[in-house]
């Protein structure tokens, strides 16, 4: 087993494993470095990163079957009634 299987395994295994209030600071701890990361990008890289995440976003509706686009579409309709 390479180097990289056997991380992501171990991984996978302490992820399973961590309890929900270990969970939330883990990503508490994420949500705040990509803050930090943000705040110190230029406009360039923030449009950069912005277009990049829209190319991705589209490219995983466009690979979405029409059962599950009715389905996300459904629940984007009733969130938006409830707001």
């Amino acid at each position: 087993m390479d180097k990289k299987k056997k991380k992501a395994m171990t991984q996978r295994l302490r992820l399973e494993n961590e309890s929900q209030e270990d969970r939330e600071s883990r990503l508490t701890d994420c949500q705040l470095r990509q803050s930090t990361s943000r705040s110190n990008e230029s406009s360039s890289e923030r449009n950069e990163r912005l277009q990049l995440d829209r190319t991705r976003h589209s490219l995983l509706r466009s690979q979405e079957s029409q059962e599950s686009k009715e389905k996300r579409l459904e629940r984007d309709r009733i969130r938006h009634a409830d707001s």
